[in-house]
């Protein structure tokens, strides 16, 4: 990630002089705002908390893990994902049929559970369930292991 240019001292968050950056809370960080040609995001403070047995399974491309990855970041504490596909699919850059593949992928592999809900206004919403199935290392001699 490029640095962002330097502010001038009426233009800085704590009004110093000193060079300082945004910090992590400023609010034009949180919000995602352009703040002189520095587009910082709130996906910045995010990360997610993947299955090591998925890191390593060779049965899943880099789109799997990508799609894995996705709902990872927006899952809460009890790794409950709510986001469309279409979102999804907006935020990788790939097709929405490619997310759906690739969930069904999941699901098959037990990565994640989907489940659907319905909404105050009486539409479904997937709702994903993220599991995080036992590790198991790969064999010395770099074969994949039976999952």
């Amino acid at each position: 990630m490029r640095e962002p240019p330097e502010l001038p001292a009426q233009n800085r968050p704590d009004g110093r002089g000193n060079g300082a950056r945004p910090g992590p809370l400023d609010p034009d960080r949180m919000n995602g705002k352009e703040r002189n040609g520095w587009n910082a995001t709130l996906s910045e403070g995010r990360w997610a908390k993947l299955s090591a047995r998925a890191v390593v399974d060779r049965g899943l491309t880099a789109i799997h893990l990508r799609v894995l990855a996705y709902l990872g970041t927006h899952a809460d504490r009890l790794g409950v994902a709510w986001p469309s596909q279409e979102t999804i699919a907006t935020a990788l850059g790939i097709n929405r049929a490619t997310v759906c593949r690739a969930i069904k992928r999941l699901r098959d592999l037990g990565y994640l559970h989907r489940y659907r809900r319905r909404t105050p206004r009486g539409h479904f919403r997937n709702v994903y369930q993220l599991l995080y199935p036992a590790y198991v290392p790969l064999l010395t001699n770099g074969a994949t292991p039976k999952m």
